[in-house]
């Protein structure tokens, strides 16, 4: 995430994890074997990328709500953070 400056695109290919019952602990697995979640995404301030793509399990889920006007799910986080532009999935990722 440091090197994000100068680039157009980010592309997470990890392991990524959904938690409904605390949706913001929810996140994606970095390679440091650190988690990056949905709260981490909201504290930041991203300037330079215009696309994520999410290449892990389960990153365009929602939790269920009874408001679609309350979604808080990955795309969303890093859309809060700056990204215009975010591609997840809604299902499993092969490995």
């Amino acid at each position: 995430m440091q090197r994000q400056s100068s680039t157009d695109v980010l592309h997470f290919a990890t392991h990524g994890y959904a938690d409904f019952e605390t949706p913001r602990h929810s996140g994606l697995l970095a390679a440091s074997g650190e988690m990056l979640t949905i709260q981490d995404f909201f504290e930041k301030r991203l300037t330079c990328p215009r696309l994520a793509v999410l290449s892990a399990c389960e990153t365009a889920i929602p939790p269920e709500l009874e408001s679609p006007d309350e979604i808080i799910a990955l795309p969303t986080s890093l859309m809060v953070a700056g990204i215009p532009a975010v591609i997840g999935s809604l299902w499993s990722v092969a490995d």
